[in-house]
């Protein structure tokens, strides 16, 4: 693997939400130490990763966080729900109570950094609600854990992929393949996505030439067009 030969004390990376393979990749190229803050354009909440574990403190003074269920119910547990928002440093025009449609939970287990301070903390920001894929039952899968979680053995032979998802219970998994994917091999990625999501979603391999993008030109993983 490349990597490169600069004295950097850390990399900082904001705002969007990184998987853990791409962060020990940024780590290995650079021989460093990524630390990770949550923050929104909006200026609504601001969060820094504990430098002990992978817990999110929030900063009391930037602004004010809830964590909501799927029918705007606050959630006090460690359940996982939509992170709002509240910001303390816009004056002309204060969000109050913006749905970030970040996914969060707090924080089930805190080491003594995390007790240390006054923080509200979280556990991991899971990524947005388009970061999941919606299975025949209406239940949200994390695409972390069914894609990036099992090490599959294939993507040696993927150059990039995207998930597509345009109706409940049925994705699209599109490829930009180095080569094409024997039938075996084809057969064992859409059994083991299917049985990690319960079989509640069924999988059709795709190879393609070019893979969508945001209209600001960002790339996601996952494209989402179930409402």
């Amino acid at each position: 693997q490349f990597k490169l030969n600069i004295p950097l004390k850390g990399i900082i990376l904001l705002s969007e939400k990184l998987f853990d393979f791409q962060i020990k990749t940024i780590e290995e190229i650079f021989n460093t130490k990524v630390n990770c803050y949550y923050g929104h354009s909006e200026r609504l909440i601001l969060g820094y990763k504990c430098s002990n574990c992978n817990n999110y403190l929030m900063d009391r003074l930037y602004g004010y966080a809830e964590i909501v269920g799927k029918n705007d119910q606050i959630i006090d547990g460690n359940k996982a729900g939509r992170i709002i928002g509240t910001g303390f440093h816009n004056f002309v025009m204060p969000l109050i109570r913006y749905d970030t449609n970040d996914i969060s939970s707090y924080a089930l287990k805190k080491c003594d950094h995390c007790e240390s301070g006054n923080s509200m903390i979280f556990g991991d920001i899971e990524g947005r609600t388009s970061d999941y894929l919606i299975g025949s039952d209406n239940r949200r899968i994390s695409i972390t854990g069914i894609i990036f979680g099992q090490h599959l053995d294939v993507f040696k032979n993927i150059s990039k992929f995207q998930l597509i998802q345009y109706n409940p219970g049925e994705v699209n998994f599109n490829i930009v393949a180095k080569n094409k994917l024997s039938l075996k091999e084809e057969q064992s990625l859409k059994r083991k996505i299917e049985s990690a999501s319960d079989n509640t979603v069924l999988v059709s391999v795709n190879y393609v030439d070019n893979l969508e993008k945001s209209p600001s030109g960002k790339f996601q993983y996952l494209k989402q067009y179930v409402k």
